[in-house]
């Protein structure tokens, strides 16, 4: 913990890669809650001692077991842990139109035609025919309104709010690794699971 902050996160980044390559179980301590969200696949938190909740971080921060948690997570920032995935509707959940198309957000500005494959055969945003862009080229596009920003369920949350930030909050969606159409995050989901907790 009194290791300069760069030398720190450099550490914790290889101590993650050492686990990936050796594929073997870590057993971590740490009193820094921030370090255990990153490195951490699973948590425990301990009071007196005793376990009082065990779980992935996303579950930690989505759903502390107790006050002492929810005072324990309480400065945490959960878009260092939450990935579109938390946050998501899943597409059976959205509003569905006539002749295939599904709204993306409820105030009907963004919306998908899907197949009967679920593959998107067209997009409108503000009833114009949009192109859709990867949340991960977000800072490298001009901004543009007919744009629809897409991501993949494990996209970090920052990353998506960025999208939306570009985009005036317009919704993004998500796809599976078939390129499969599976749900929707827009501005209130993301301030919903942030705020909830």
């Amino acid at each position: 913990s009194a290791l300069d902050p760069l030398i720190r996160t450099k550490l914790q980044d290889e101590l993650l890669q050492l686990q990936a390559e050796l594929k073997k179980t870590i057993i971590f301590v740490s009193h820094d809650l921030e370090e255990a969200l990153k490195i951490g696949s699973h948590i425990t938190i301990m009071e007196g001692g005793r376990i009082v909740q065990t779980g992935a971080p996303e579950d930690i921060v989505l759903r502390p077991a107790n006050d002492y948690v929810r005072d324990f997570i309480a400065n945490v920032n959960p878009l260092s842990v939450l990935t579109a995935w938390n946050v998501m509707r899943d597409r059976r959940d959205l509003d569905h139109g006539e002749d295939g198309w599904v709204w993306l957000d409820r105030r009907k500005t963004t919306r998908f035609k899907i197949d009967d494959h679920g593959l998107v055969a067209a997009a409108e945003r503000d009833g114009k025919p949009a192109v859709w862009v990867s949340c991960a080229d977000v800072e490298r596009l001009p901004e543009e309104t007919a744009q629809v920003f897409w991501a993949t369920p494990g996209t970090s949350l920052k990353t998506v709010m960025l999208a939306m930030h570009r985009s005036q909050t317009a919704p993004v969606a998500l796809f599976d690794e078939q390129s499969r159409f599976v749900g929707a995050i827009g501005i209130r989901d993301v301030l919903s699971a942030v705020l909830r907790r």
